[in-house]
């Protein structure tokens, strides 16, 4: 058995002393304030910054250059969330590209998946490493447009009547989905705008736009009357926020989190706006 260690007297005596226990008492309180203070400190920490970019040419109202698009929106109350701190770039859109390969930007917003593209940047995904749909921005329809009267057409697996290149946004991916179904493109810079302009002068027999775009353009001068939208459409994709590796390595947790945060707003959007019957669109 050990024996019990000897006591000073002397100490003890001093810290009974009514006095010494007032100072310990406040020892204590100051170092309860302290270690109170770090951990409030450690709680208020400094909000992540992401610097994303996104297609410099969009003309879609969900995603806009002043900042009142949906998506705007929906990033904008993530950030306070999440407390993050998001920087939207507009980049042309291979340039947005190119930047998130190289580590310059965080991530694209509204990238819709390829192989090309998750060689540098994640998309969120499943357990069984597929992209999930269900944490998309959104869904997006590439239309076909020609002039009004022309014979060119689009069953849904073939074209017809198609002499020459299809007219489409450089850097888009539906240049990808043209080569997959042995279509050449000509691919032009710019807004869809540009693209249909080329469609009206006769440089191409079709354009391959986003639907909503591509009719937002119809009913206006100068194609008004002059130029039509095939019925049937090219295809439609999920489109996401992808990011780059190296920050989603540095961040998992975050970048999860946000991907998530942004599917729950998506669907919040959603239920505002959709008819009370089931579409059966997935």
């Amino acid at each position: 058995m050990k024996p019990f260690p000897s006591v000073n007297f002397g100490m003890a005596k001093i810290l009974t002393h009514p006095y010494s226990r007032r100072l310990l008492r406040r020892g204590c309180q100051l170092l309860c304030s302290g270690v109170l203070l770090q951990s409030q400190t450690a709680l208020a920490v400094e909000p992540l910054r992401l610097t994303f970019c996104y297609d410099s040419a969009i003309t879609q109202l969900w995603l806009t250059h002043n900042g009142r698009g949906v998506l705007n929106q929906m990033l904008g109350v993530a950030q306070e969330k999440l407390n993050l701190r998001i920087q939207l770039d507009p980049l042309p859109w291979k340039r947005c590209l190119r930047d998130v390969s190289m580590g310059l930007r965080a991530g694209a917003v509204d990238g819709s998946y390829s192989e090309e593209r998750a060689a540098y940047a994640y998309f969120p995904g499943t357990p069984q490493g597929k992209p999930d749909v269900n944490r998309r921005l959104r869904y997006g329809t590439y239309a076909l447009y020609r002039l009004r009267g022309a014979d060119v057409d689009w069953d849904g697996k073939h074209f017809f009547n198609l002499n020459g290149p299809v007219v489409a946004q450089i850097g888009y991916s539906v240049v990808r989905d043209l080569g997959n179904l042995g279509v050449a493109t000509d691919e032009t810079p710019g807004s869809v705008d540009v693209v249909m302009r080329k469609l009206l002068a006769g440089r191409a027999q079709l354009a391959a736009v986003f639907a909503e775009e591509g009719d937002r353009l119809l009913s206006t001068p100068p194609y008004a009357g002059k130029i039509e939208r095939l019925p049937i459409p090219l295809i439609e994709k999920p489109y996401f926020l992808l990011v780059n590796k190296e920050v989603y390595h540095t961040h998992p947790e975050r970048i999860e989190q946000l991907w998530t945060t942004l599917a729950q707003l998506r669907e919040q959007q959603e239920n505002k706006t959709a008819p009370k019957k089931k579409t059966g669109r997935p």
